[in-house]
């Protein structure tokens, strides 16, 4: 799995790797990695020293059935009770399913623990059993108790430099100009951007862009329009994607009509009309 963290952050993760055992906190800004990163370490820790992340711990890591490590609170929108916290305590008072293993408990999205399910993990986050680590996550200490902070060792997931992000794939190939544009409308969060390059509904959105900037097909155009209005928090980005591979085109000899394009999709859609028709009417002029 390959992550994309500042240097401090990944030494922090090299280091817990290298010396498992005890809590941790991952906190920082959403959409920075730590939940990947924490899968990570859990992958790590396990992994039977595969290359390809194929041996059978990676493959149960990857298929959420790996019975050593525990995953906890990935909807952000559902506390975590009491009784799920109970419920974690009492497996761990087991054994591991398989000896050699190394436990990892990952709780994500921390602040959504319960107050009692807070109290109830203090004394588990102070002395975790053997061969165990716990990784909680969360955007802010703020959220969660003091005396659990004060149990974890914290790490810090902060906004990367653009240098850093122009490593990430579907900005390798653009000019640095078009990719610093699409980092800023990403906040320099690496989850953010590769949501918006792309995602589970619309497929990949740079793909998406190049069919509609280098296409003369008006019904796949017009069915690429209908696809992308019905995300509206992603028709920016798209646009972003758009007019850097229109004017990459245009630096290798193409037609610039398309940047003018881009120009007159951007004005139609900052005067608040229906962005299917903004984006259908792009796709006619530029079938043309």
């Amino acid at each position: 799995m390959k992550l994309l963290l500042h240097k401090s952050t990944q030494r922090h993760i090299d280091g817990i790797i290298a010396n498992p055992g005890g809590s941790f906190l991952f906190h920082g800004p959403s959409n920075m990695g730590k939940t990947l990163a924490a899968l990570e370490v859990a992958r790590q820790l396990n992994c039977d020293n595969c290359a390809d992340e194929s041996c059978k711990s990676c493959l149960m890591l990857k298929a959420g059935m790996h019975p050593d490590i525990e995953l906890m609170g990935q909807d952000d929108k559902n506390k975590i009770g009491i009784e799920a916290v109970q419920n974690l305590i009492k497996k761990l008072k087991y054994s591991a399913y398989d000896p050699s293993s190394h436990r990892v408990v990952i709780i994500d999205n921390a602040e959504t623990l319960t107050l009692p399910a807070q109290n109830a993990l203090l004394k588990v986050l102070e002395e975790p059993p053997v061969s165990t680590t716990f990784i909680l996550t969360a955007v802010s200490p703020v959220s969660i108790l003091e005396t659990i902070v004060s149990r974890c060792q914290p790490v810090y997931f902060g906004p990367l430099s653009t240098d850093e992000l122009l490593s990430l794939d579907g900005l390798k190939s653009l000019p640095r100009d078009d990719a610093e544009k699409i980092i800023e409308a990403g906040a320099h969060k690496p989850g953010e951007i590769i949501s918006n390059l792309k995602n589970e509904e619309t497929g990949d959105s740079l793909d998406l862009a190049e069919h509609m900037i280098t296409s003369n097909d008006l019904f796949a155009k017009l069915k690429i329009s209908t696809t992308v209005a019905k995300h509206p928090d992603k028709i920016g980005s798209f646009v972003d994607i758009l007019e850097s591979l229109a004017k990459k085109r245009a630096r290798e000899g193409d037609n610039p009509a398309s940047i003018i394009a881009v120009d007159r999709l951007r004005k139609r859609l900052s005067t608040n009309i229906n962005p299917k028709s903004a984006l259908e009417a792009f796709a006619v002029e530029t079938a043309c």
